[in-house]
């Protein structure tokens, strides 16, 4: 009688498993025949649906080539609603533009220089108040510390770093490696499309070795030497020949991590006086990615430019600048519409420079970064986002070279003028990261070349997952030689 009701039970369940067998396959079949929908058509009916539904359920459309996925609200609440939003900088010291916006819109302010015991013990209380919204402006490199790590998925909180960013836009050496890398993953060399100035490695014996035996075959070529840790122009050396530089690294032997870059002639002047251009793009979200960019600004030398001028005239940074005895900061820091009306009044052949040429080598520069960074390097955090400054030069052909990229740029002050661009900037970023974790559906969309304010959107991960878009390719987006 056992063994009856025994095979009774093993037949039951035979049955039952074969029907779930069946029904998988029917619901398999029948998804793979669903009709697709195509996000970048923003169908009206859905968007509108979505309007309804976005504050309660995720909705997710079925496509024919993976997932294509609306994302509810990340903060359960305006930023605007909590009792205190306050400011913090973590192991960074104060930026007075940064300082200027959170006075104006009343929010806390706090300063941890350290990261020791006592400083986490110190970012923990600022977290503590009740009822706050915290931003933290800090490093990628503090994600070592699990408070900061938890803090960049919390709902109440943004920090101003994207986990391992530094990996690829903090030192040279970084830099110029992963960057390498990105290119010949696509089949093409960062160095034979000249995206950047011919650069080498010192502490690597087989590119020490290959920059003089390049160096040698070129010797007109003058070289900027670089402490890959070096920032705002420190440990840089201008170099018109090889003597020093066979001096401390021929013997190929050097640990300390050095960028060895070619000096590039013949660069553009402004006013008999060199410059670089300081571009701005914005990781608003890794979640999915969207970038942004917004006009940068130019730093202008202070000194006349002469082969032989000395440091000041050929390293145009703001640290190093703002020590010139003649030093004006609306001299020194020019706006890309000033740059076009200079061009205009002296380079009429200029052909609209910085519209046509300059922001759309910007663009496809800082597209380039993501992209490296997003190829396994950034990881995902919903409440993370990441300014990037990108340092560019003209040479009198008007070609336009990227120079390096900046995690923790420096946002410019020293007269009403730029104080107020730096605010009107920063406040519109805020906006646009708040507004983003607030109502999302607004950015889904958002097509390139659409703006929130003054910022400009350049790539939405949303369109590369649910539209027939060109794939991303950096070798195609380099291979015209004029940019």
């Amino acid at each position: 009688m056992a063994i009856s009701s025994w095979k009774r039970n093993i037949r039951l369940g035979l049955v039952i498993l074969g029907a779930g067998l069946i029904c998988t396959y029917l619901y398999t079949r029948a998804m793979k025949n669903a009709p697709t929908v195509t996000v970048v058509k923003r169908n009206t009916e859905i968007i509108n649906r979505l309007k309804v539904e976005e504050n309660t359920v995720s909705v997710n459309v079925n496509i024919s080539e993976g997932e294509c996925r609306w994302i509810k609200p990340w903060f359960n609440r305006p930023v605007s609603s909590f009792e205190r939003t306050q400011m913090i900088f973590f192991g960074k010291p104060f930026m007075q533009s940064l300082k200027n916006i959170a006075t104006e819109r009343h929010w806390g302010l706090g300063l941890i220089l350290n990261d020791s015991t006592s400083g986490l013990s110190r970012l923990h209380n600022y977290l503590s108040v009740h009822d706050s919204f915290t931003i933290v402006i800090t490093s990628s490199r503090f994600y070592k510390y699990f408070s900061l790590q938890n803090l960049s998925q919390s709902k109440n909180s943004l920090v101003s770093a994207v986990r391992y960013a530094f990996k690829i836009t903090g030192g040279k050496k970084g830099q110029l490696v992963a960057f390498r890398e990105h290119f010949l993953k696509y089949g093409c060399s960062l160095d034979d499309l000249e995206v950047m100035p011919r650069s080498f490695l010192l502490d690597s014996t087989k590119e020490c070795l290959q920059f003089f035996k390049y160096a040698d075959k070129n010797p007109d070529n003058w070289w900027v030497l670089k402490e890959s840790s070096g920032y705002g122009g420190t440990g840089i050396t201008i170099h018109s020949n090889l003597t020093k530089l066979y001096k401390d690294f021929s013997l190929c032997t050097n640990t300390k991590e050095y960028v060895v870059q070619k000096y590039l002639p013949s660069p553009l002047l402004l006013h008999k006086r060199k410059f670089d251009i300081r571009g701005l793009v914005l990781i608003a979200s890794t979640q999915p990615y969207l970038l942004f960019h917004h006009n940068g600004y130019l730093r202008v030398s202070m000194k006349q430019f002469s082969p032989q001028g000395g440091k000041e005239a050929h390293i145009t940074n703001s640290h190093l600048q703002v020590n010139a005895k003649n030093y004006s900061p609306d001299e020194h820091l020019w706006s890309f519409e000033r740059f076009q009306s200079y061009l205009d009044e002296y380079v009429p052949e200029n052909n609209d420079f910085v519209r046509s040429r300059l922001v759309p080598f910007i663009k496809k520069t800082a597209l380039f970064i993501l992209q490296t960074g997003r190829g396994g390097v950034f990881q995902n955090s919903p409440s993370s986002y990441q300014l990037l400054g990108l340092d560019f030069m003209v040479t009198t052909d008007l070609r336009v070279w990227f120079i390096e990229a900046n995690n923790y740029p420096l946002w410019p002050t020293g007269s009403k003028r730029i104080d107020h661009l730096m605010n009107a900037m920063g406040n519109a970023m805020f906006d646009l990261l708040f507004a983003l974790r607030e109502s999302p559906l607004q950015f889904v969309a958002m097509k390139p070349g659409s703006k929130y304010k003054s910022w400009e959107l350049m790539w939405n991960e949303m369109d590369e997952k649910c539209s027939n878009v060109p794939l991303y390719n950096p070798c195609d987006l380099f291979i015209n030689p004029e940019n």
